[in-house]
């Protein structure tokens, strides 16, 4: 902010066009489609293994018990 009256400060020019790809978030803009693609595939591909790699692994480190069992009729 200038104190000197002699200075008047500068004023941005209303005519000039604002510009999305630059600036702190440029990069998020340009490859904006790609960053939600990868996200929603990293999501959809972790949820969907999950259940399966988790009966893997505990399969490795429970030991096998024998299950109870009902007959009927016999």
């Amino acid at each position: 902010m200038s104190t000197n009256p002699e200075q008047p400060q500068a004023k941005p020019d209303p005519d000039h066009e604002f510009d999305e790809l630059s600036g702190v978030y440029g990069f998020f803009r340009r490859h904006q489609k790609l960053l939600l693609y990868t996200a929603g595939l990293f999501t959809l591909l972790t949820f969907s293994i999950t259940a399966s790699l988790r009966g893997v692994v505990s399969s490795w480190f429970q030991e096998e018990r024998d299950r109870g069992s009902i007959v009927v009729g016999g």
